[in-house]
């Protein structure tokens, strides 16, 4: 008969994840947080994915000295009577989490099986960019109206949309030539503002992976792009699909995240209780993938 351990253990390795340790959190007189840990090479690009599930089951999620991804339960405040009860409705919203999202990267993840592998590591770039944005206010968006009419036509249902989730929008192109009759079109993109929320890029990047879109930080050292891979031909019916297939995905993500947006407030990289995945120990190394493969190509 299987322990609760090993069932949980059982449950990330049916999903593909690794699980390298866990603490049920409630194995000794004294109480403490539950944790797990999810090795790094469960499969490239899983870091973000798994700060995701994180933010939504509302655990918190740490990067270790080695690279693998630790998510911690908060500490519940309640007598010891309710604390069991406690515990394992926060295991339950972890593994409910963790089932929907990986369910949402079915795709993602039989890409590798084809050799494909993607050329940005959020957790690589994440710390090696400059982050200025971690210290700013939340960016107040412009009112949609004043400035949708600049959007090609052909996505501004999409751009509107995407917005109204909370993606603030920096630029796009949707590729599209109809929307640019008189030159060529630069190939499909939308380009995200940071300073939307905290923790917006690991999302973002998860977004891209479940759409199967491409993601990038910005060249300018933040911000989040995606583009269309660059093996699409670019029919009218591939960028429209496309399009399509990344307001679908936005539809499936974005709701799951409401209440943690809702509670991630102006000081949440700076005053965290605990070390995170944000600010990241100094001896930290991470494998960069940009030499192994190319989802864009």
């Amino acid at each position: 008969m299987l322990t609760e351990n090993e069932s949980i253990i059982r449950f990330f390795k049916e999903l593909g994840l690794e699980v390298t340790s866990i603490d049920l959190g409630i194995a000794s007189e004294q109480e403490r947080s539950s944790t797990i840990q999810i090795s790094r090479d469960s499969y490239p690009g899983v870091e973000p994915h798994l700060v995701t599930i994180a933010d939504i089951a509302r655990w918190f999620p740490e990067l270790t000295s080695s690279g693998d991804i630790r998510l911690k339960q908060p500490q519940p405040d309640v007598s010891n009577c309710e604390s069991l009860d406690i515990y394992r409705q926060y295991w339950e919203q972890l593994l409910s989490v963790t089932d929907i999202i990986m369910g949402f990267l079915k795709e993602y993840r039989t890409r590798f099986s084809r050799g494909e592998y993607p050329t940005t590591s959020w957790a690589h770039y994440f710390m090696n960019w400059t982050h200025e944005t971690w210290d700013s206010r939340r960016l107040e968006p412009a009112p949609i109206d004043s400035w949708i009419c600049y959007v090609d036509p052909s996505i501004r249902p999409h751009i509107r949309e995407l917005n109204e989730f909370g993606l603030i929008t920096r630029e796009s192109c949707s590729g599209h030539p109809d929307d640019h009759p008189a030159r060529e079109p630069f190939w499909p993109y939308v380009m995200f503002e940071e300073r939307a929320y905290p923790g917006i890029s690991a999302h973002l990047f998860t977004l891209a992976d479940m759409a199967c879109w491409i993601p990038t930080y910005g060249r300018h050292g933040f911000d989040v792009s995606l583009e269309i891979p660059r093996d699409v031909e670019l029919t009218r019916g591939n960028i429209e699909s496309y399009w399509n297939q990344l307001i679908s995905s936005t539809r499936q993500l974005m709701p799951l995240l409401e209440d943690y947006i809702s509670t991630s407030g102006v000081d949440f990289y700076t005053n965290m209780s605990n070390p995170s995945l944000f600010r990241m120990p100094a001896n930290f190394q991470c494998k960069d993938m940009s030499t192994t493969g190319d989802f864009s190509r």
